[in-house]
C-alpha cells in the first residue's frame, strides 16, 4: 500500500478535486432522487414525473463530464505503452468489454430472477385480489354499482 501511496499526493489540491468529484455524484443523484420522491418539487417544476426523470438523468450526465484532463492531471507526453501499444482508446474498448460481461452474467442471472418471480407473482396477484376484495368491493356495493368481473385464482 506505502508503494502505491507513493505515486499519488494526497495533498495536491487536483487530487482532492477528483475525489470530491467521484463523491458527490452518487451523493448527489440519491439526495436529489430521495427528495424527489418524498416532495414530488421536480416533477411540479417541470410539470410531470416523465420530464423531471428526463430532466435529472440530463444532470446526471452533465456531471459525467468532468474528467481528470480538465483537472490539469496529465503525463508530460502521450503514453504509448501497454495498452495503448495494443490499441488506439483502449479505455474505451475495456468498457465495453465491461458492458459485455455485464450482459453475459445479466443473461445467467436471469435464471434465478424468473424461478423467484415464478414463486413472487401468484403471492401479488394474490394480495392485489385480497385488497380489491376488502377496498373497492365494499364501495361499489355501498354505490350499488355492480362489481367488474375478476377471474378467480
Amino acid at each position: 500500500m506505502t508503494l502505491l501511496l507513493s505515486y499519488v499526493k494526497l495533498t495536491d489540491s487536483t487530487f482532492a478535486a477528483a475525489v470530491l468529484c467521484i463523491a458527490f455524484n452518487p451523493l448527489f443523484w440519491n439526495v436529489v432522487a430521495r427528495w424527489e420522491h418524498k416532495t414530488r418539487v421536480l416533477s411540479r417544476v417541470c410539470g410531470s414525473p416523465y420530464t423531471a426523470c428526463y430532466c435529472l438523468g440530463a444532470v446526471i450526465l452533465l456531471l459525467n463530464f468532468i474528467r481528470s484532463d480538465y483537472f490539469g492531471i496529465l503525463k508530460e507526453e502521450k503514453v504509448t505503452s501497454f495498452p495503448f501499444n495494443v490499441m488506439d482508446n483502449p479505455m474505451y474498448w475495456g468498457s465495453t468489454a465491461c458492458y459485455l460481461g455485464w450482459s453475459i452474467m445479466t443473461l445467467v442471472i436471469t435464471v434465478p430472477i424468473s424461478l423467484g418471480l415464478l414463486v413472487s407473482i401468484p403471492l401479488e396477484e394474490n394480495l392485489g385480489l385480497s385488497r380489491y376484495t376488502e377496498n373497492v368491493k365494499p364501495r361499489l356495493h355501498k354505490a350499488g354499482k355492480h362489481e367488474p368481473l375478476i377471474a378467480q385464482k
